[in-house]
């Protein structure tokens, strides 16, 4: 999974077996992972949900070395993407990085085509093999509580955006996805300028994918783990079934307050701690302990597996 780094650069990622390697290079790659030991950890694993990965868009492009995010084109017609190109030969050829834009600033046809892939992807079952990778008792040994937590989500993410991409084909109409992300910090803004009162009433997000609860105190099971809270299955997740074969997802309580830990000023001081001309920058173990510690696990307490 880890290709991009080594382990004699950060000695913590010796842990990580070969065995248990996930490859983004193709969506085929992905698929062969399903024959993961099925044992699972209940601890902090969560159901793996749309919303889900745009949070971790959002630690992707602010911590990882990729460029801040920049919205996405308001006119793209369903299917493109402004850094995709095709060539006169009929070919996608990607010329530039990829660009993942921000949910809400991105446009309805972008929005439709995001849902278009995740109820797709949940039909052939893909979905819910990723949920099943994250929930693996082997997965969990590096991608939490451990410096490669930020590098395991940032091949996990490019990993699940391949997926989607490959669900028509190589010049299919989303050949040219990418994922958007989820930014928490202007809606915790937004909620301090008292625009809004809570991650639900703050987060368009939560509503477009999966809608308002339809009930309370209901139970799902997803790759061994038990939730509990309000159903959602709404688009995308209408066909959505957990191990028991029912439809829909659980969130947690949607009327908290978004935490200060999703402020700007809160990961602007962490990235700032990490720095070279700090006096005494946090290592990289730390930088990451404290990511997933802060704005990850600030959303998961609150709504839950999402």
């Amino acid at each position: 999974m880890l290709e991009y780094v080594s382990s004699q650069t950060i000695p913590c990622l010796n842990i990580i077996s070969n065995n248990s390697r996930m490859e983004s290079s193709s969506a085929q790659n992905v698929r062969k992972q399903s024959g993961h030991d099925e044992r699972r950890l209940r601890h902090f694993l969560v159901p793996l949900t749309s919303t889900t990965v745009v949070i971790f868009i959002l630690l992707v492009q602010l911590f990882i070395g990729s460029k801040l995010p920049i919205a996405a084109s308001t006119t793209s017609p369903l299917g493109s993407n402004q850094q995709c190109s095709t060539t006169s030969q009929g070919t996608t050829t990607e010329t530039n990085p990829r660009i993942r834009g921000d949910w809400d600033l991105i446009s309805p046809s972008e929005r439709e085509l995001f849902l278009q892939a995740i109820e797709l992807s949940i039909d052939r079952g893909y979905y819910q093999r990723f949920i099943a990778m994250h929930a693996d008792a082997t997965t969990a040994v590096y991608s939490h509580e451990s410096c490669a937590f930020a590098l395991f989500h940032r091949t996990f993410v490019l990993a699940f955006e391949n997926m989607l991409r490959s669900l028509d084909g190589e010049n299919g109409k989303f050949a040219c996805l990418t994922l958007p992300y989820w930014n928490i910090m202007e809606h915790h803004l937004e909620q301090r300028n008292g625009k809004c009162d809570s991650l639900g009433g703050c987060a368009r997000v939560m509503g477009d994918l999966g809608g308002s609860p339809y009930s309370y105190g209901d139970e799902r099971l997803y790759a061994g783990v038990e939730m509990e809270g309000g159903l959602c299955k709404d688009r995308p997740l209408t066909r959505l079934k957990d191990d028991l074969g029912r439809v829909g997802i659980v969130r947690e309580d949607g009327t908290v307050e978004i935490p200060d830990t999703c402020s700007y000023e809160t990961l602007i001081q962490l990235i700032a701690s990490s720095s070279a001309n700090e006096d005494t920058p946090v290592s990289y173990a730390e930088f990451t302990h404290l990511m997933q510690k802060g704005i990850h696990d600030a959303v998961h307490d609150n709504i839950g597996g999402m």
